[in-house]
């Protein structure tokens, strides 16, 4: 089959070009007759990262967790466009330059904001917090950072409070206990300066129930799904006859666990259920005795 030419509809020329941009132009008179093309073939695939190098269509996603969202502009000062080593008089140009984009494009605000996210990484990963509540957390201390909040606090008070909100979040909470515990901050401030993040972004986080934390100190005491099964029907009872309302949500699932234990043959002992759960052990055995006498349960 022979070769479409390609006719400019303007001029009639066929002197037609494909710019780098994709972009096919009429060389004689400027037309533009295709713009933005798409490939829309099926994707390659990569055997080895310099397949990936060589073949690659894009680039990597945006994440805020990044300082600059993954979009960053950068300056090389060593080659150049053809891969020819620059003239030490050019070298020395191309460094100067460096120098004040580096200058110019970090701000007080963003170098915060970058040490934060260091932050943010370090103590999340100590807590064992996934990805998206990670990158919410982020996304918080951004806003936080806007609003001029983090201003007289320390950078890891902040970011204590911003992961525990995003923690509570997405359902994946974290105590304030075991969070004070891993960065050494008072629970008290972490607490304080969550309730003034959360109210001034207006976050709209919703309370926190005993479900929430029952996989938590379940897989912590290693518990099996039959037991977290037990726990979670107990709660759901005690719900449903509004035994949880005005109960610290901590309490009551370390309770709730612990009479489950009990019920399917894995026995915990309360100083077990304590210490995972930031509980005193009288707390677990009042709200067991309750809750053995509402639903009248026999052990």
């Amino acid at each position: 089959m022979a070769e479409r030419t390609l006719r400019c509809p303007r001029c009639g020329s066929t002197h037609i070009i494909r710019l780098p941009n994709g972009e096919l132009v009429c060389a004689d008179c400027g037309y533009v007759l295709e713009e933005f093309e798409i490939d829309m073939g099926r994707p390659e695939r990569f055997f080895s990262p310099e397949d990936y190098e060589e073949r690659v269509h894009t680039g990597g996603p945006t994440s805020p967790l990044k300082a600059d969202y993954g979009i960053t502009t950068q300056i090389s000062g060593t080659r150049d466009y053809s891969g020819k080593a620059l003239e030490p008089v050019r070298k020395r140009e191309i460094s100067r330059i460096m120098r004040w984009h580096r200058i110019a494009s970090t701000s007080p605000l963003e170098r915060n904001v970058s040490q934060a996210l260091r932050e943010i990484e370090k103590l999340a990963e100590r807590l064992g917090l996934p990805k998206h509540v990670r990158e919410t957390a982020a996304m918080y201390y951004r806003r936080a950072a806007q609003r001029r909040l983090v201003r007289g606090r320390s950078i890891e008070a902040v970011v204590a409070a911003v992961l525990y909100a995003a923690a509570r979040k997405h359902r994946t909470p974290r105590t304030l206990d075991e969070i004070a515990k891993a960065t050494g901050i008072p629970k008290t401030v972490i607490g304080r300066i969550y309730r003034q993040i959360n109210q001034a972004l207006k976050l709209n986080i919703g309370l926190q129930t005993p479900m929430d934390f029952v996989n938590l100190f379940a897989n912590k005491l290693g518990l099996s799904p039959k037991t977290k099964r037990v726990a979670e029907d107990i709660l759901r009872k005690l719900d449903d006859m509004g035994l949880t309302s005005g109960r610290s949500p901590t309490g009551m699932a370390a309770a709730a666990i612990y009479l489950a234990c009990q019920l399917t043959g894995e026995p915990r002992t309360q100083k077990q259920v304590a210490e995972v759960s930031g509980v005193t052990e009288v707390t677990i055995r009042n709200r067991y005795k309750e809750i053995v006498e509402k639903l009248k349960i026999t052990i």
